[in-house]
């Protein structure tokens, strides 16, 4: 019996859902790394962040101490945004406090931030940022002991002083610009460039783009958007987030743990089935989000065309199968992996990810190169 083709089997949205990560992809295929979080911003997602960003700068082979401003720069800028962003906002635009990414470009390392603040505040933190643009380094660091001995506080906490060390320690201008929002509200966009070589290019507006991606994740209800190596070191500190950010009773605690399960899986496979060898070899991409109540998972890489063929006819079988034929074709896929029999093909990790989707899951390719397709899966938990 013919098996029906993925498309007829998905849903008008899922198609649309599933375009819109490989078109993402695409974007950025640049970008290693590349990641997006929008939400609530609280001090627990720092280290997972912070943990991500580790990992790629390890396979950029920068030195230690390059290593040690980005890293400063991440957890300064995104403690800025927890401690003066707007949280009234959430309550307000029953969304989100804004989005907050970064993403490595050739020889820049690019830290964008988006985040609510209440439209009063927005002349004085406009002036403040522009004495601190108009500042050269010995200005800067004048300013931030005048600051700091004046001891002029807010209840935030600050004085502009991480602004002034984002400055200092970019060695360049902070880039922003507002938008008004709903109320009494405005979107604050910053973006901080730091360039680890020599070169000495001028810096990339890079808020348009991100303003235009949250605008999408916003839209389409994404949480988390990753792009970069898949590596092992890759899965703590994202599983970290995602459990971290579907906390406070956003999804059951049985929905949170397949979830992280599924995304593990995903992980796995992407490194398993990712082209061989080559800058390519493990980069994928993760998407995290909601719909109609339900969460759902992404995950795209590139595959070669014989990883095609196998992708294919199992995922085609696993979407014909209901719960009880899953789970007798999981003991199964079990025994012969014990057993060492056919190993590498017997599609253990997509058989995982079915028995925990709430509905077949759902794939696609385009394709990238004469022997090579752009892979997509959508995973409904």
């Amino acid at each position: 019996m013919a098996l029906s083709s993925p498309i007829e089997k998905q849903s008008e949205h899922i198609q649309y859902a599933l375009d819109s990560l490989t078109q993402l992809f695409q974007e950025m295929k640049d970008h290693h790394p590349c990641f997006n979080f929008r939400g609530k911003f609280e001090d627990r997602f720092t280290n997972a962040i912070l943990d991500i960003a580790n990992t790629a700068m390890e396979a950029q082979k920068h030195s230690v101490m390059v290593n040690r401003k980005l890293s400063f720069l991440l957890i300064e800028c995104f403690q800025n945004v927890v401690r003066h962003g707007q949280k009234t906002a959430v309550t307000v635009t029953q969304k989100d406090e804004g989005m907050f990414g970064f993403r490595n470009l050739e020889d820049a390392f690019v830290i964008n931030s988006i985040n609510f603040i209440e439209k009063n505040d927005k002349v004085g933190l406009r002036s403040q940022v522009e004495e601190i643009n108009a500042l050269d380094s010995a200005g800067l660091r004048s300013l931030y002991k005048k600051n700091l001995h004046n001891n002029d506080l807010s209840a935030k906490g600050g004085a502009g002083l991480g602004l002034i060390e984002l400055a200092r320690k970019s060695g360049n201008q902070l880039l922003y610009q507002f938008e008004d929002s709903i109320n009494n509200y405005t979107l604050f966009h910053q973006q901080i460039t730091f360039l680890h070589t020599d070169a000495k290019e001028v810096v990339k507006e890079n808020m348009a783009e991100q303003a235009q991606l949250y605008r999408k994740m916003e839209r389409e209800n994404l949480h988390l958007l990753y792009k970069g190596d898949f590596s092992q070191k890759s899965i703590v500190p994202l599983l970290a987030i995602l459990q971290q950010s579907l906390g406070e009773g956003a999804v059951s605690d049985a929905t949170a743990r397949k979830a992280g399960h599924v995304l593990i899986e995903c992980i796995q496979n992407v490194s398993k089935h990712g082209v061989a060898g080559g800058p390519e070899a493990r980069q994928g991409m993760i998407a995290i989000g909601q719909k109609d109540g339900k969460l759902f998972l992404q995950c795209a890489n590139i595959i070669n065309s014989s990883e095609r063929t196998f992708l294919t006819e199992k995922l085609q079988f696993l979407q014909i199968l209901d719960k009880e034929e899953l789970k007798a074709m999981h003991k199964t896929a079990i025994k012969a992996s014990l057993r060492f029999e056919n190993k590498q093909k017997s599609g253990l990790g997509l058989i995982e990810i079915a028995r925990a989707c709430s509905e077949p899951i759902a794939f696609k390719f385009d394709r990238w190169s004469d022997d090579q397709y752009l892979f997509a899966l959508h995973a409904i938990i």
